[in-house]
């Protein structure tokens, strides 16, 4: 076998295996975030303070990208860097299971603070692992064939998030109806299964050739000097400003709207599960459009347009007092997906 074959079956086997490591994270992801985790610090005795740190912690977590980045360009080891992060990442999940030897989880703050401090560690190392991960793809899928791989790669993890999205929260309502102390369990064991999953994509991950990254020399390495270079762009900072505000004003209410279903409305978790995969549905189907318009009329009108729109969203919440709330909110999830993606 030549040389150059056998970089090509390594490559078409490492683009294989990063497939099978995002479907298999990506079960993780659904089972330890979104409703799921919601869900289980509401039964748990989350109050409001609560679910907005939960809600806080993936945004603040990003911060460590700086860090992780500067390593990465001075040691130049993506993958061994990636794995290493990932691994905690991955097996963080499992302190919430220290909250089967509290007397009554649902009545000791300490379950809501172990649920939390899990979710931190898992945050702050899974986006510190994502820049070696972007980097370390970056050059390992062709340039040429990138768009149609990752395309595929994120069609199949959505499918993987919907049928499992549907699946626990059929589950988690089979635990609901034996009692609250029996759902605890049920949350449990599903976080089992989350971890389960992310230990699986571990060994597909590890399986992925890397190649090798320059190490940055002595002059490039400023760490201050490169934070700086972005903000005396006029463009950028604008762009910045508008992010900055926006993600603001969203983050003010976006978290609460799985706690109203479930508190409020008392929505099961198949049902909740269900409208929000009607989102997801309307916002893969709304990219086609918006590709088009932004082809045709540039991003900026349509950036705009979808803004504005989007911005109506939690107004017409106010919609959903009615007894027919259920109907409400599918159209609303139907109308967020198409002016959200």
């Amino acid at each position: 076998m030549t040389g150059e074959n056998k970089i090509g079956i390594d490559l078409r086997q490492g683009l294989r295996n990063s497939i099978y490591d995002g479907a298999f994270a990506q079960i993780m992801s659904v089972l330890t975030s979104g409703i799921f985790l919601t869900g289980f610090a509401l039964l748990l005795g989350a109050n409001e303070l609560h679910i907005g740190i939960l809600a806080a912690i993936p945004f603040v977590a990003q911060l460590t990208q700086l860090g992780s980045s500067f390593v990465i360009e001075q040691k130049g080891k993506r993958k061994r860097t990636c794995l290493a992060f990932a691994n905690v990442n991955r097996y963080s999940w499992l302190l919430v299971f220290a909250i089967l030897f509290l007397r009554n989880p649902q009545q000791n703050s300490t379950s809501i603070w172990i649920l939390v401090g899990a979710s931190i560690i898992s945050y702050l190392f899974g986006a510190a692992g994502g820049v070696a991960w972007l980097s370390w793809m970056a050059d390992l899928v062709p340039e040429e064939i990138r768009g149609r791989f990752f395309a595929k790669r994120n069609m199949i993890l959505g499918i993987v998030g919907v049928v499992v999205t549907l699946l626990a929260g059929k589950y988690l309502d089979f635990w609901k109806n034996l009692g609250s102390r029996a759902e605890v369990y049920g949350f449990l064991s599903v976080f089992l299964i989350a971890v389960t999953s992310g230990v699986i994509s571990l060994h597909f991950l590890k399986k992925i050739p890397d190649l090798e990254k320059e190490k940055a020399t002595r002059k490039d390495f400023s760490f201050w000097k490169r934070i700086k270079i972005p903000f005396g762009d006029s463009n950028f900072l604008r762009l910045t400003l508008f992010s900055a505000s926006w993600s603001f004003s969203v983050n003010l209410a976006s978290p609460f709207f799985a706690v109203y279903m479930l508190k409020d409305l008392r929505m099961s978790y198949a049902l909740l599960a269900f409208v929000i995969i009607l989102n997801e549905i309307s916002t893969i189907l709304s990219l086609p459009l918006w590709g088009r318009l932004s082809d045709r009329y540039g991003s900026k009108p349509v950036l705009s347009l979808t803004t504005l729109f989007a911005s109506l969203l939690p107004m017409l919440w106010l919609l959903t007092v009615s007894r027919h709330f259920v109907l409400i909110i599918i159209i609303l999830q139907l109308y967020g997906g198409l002016f959200w993606s």
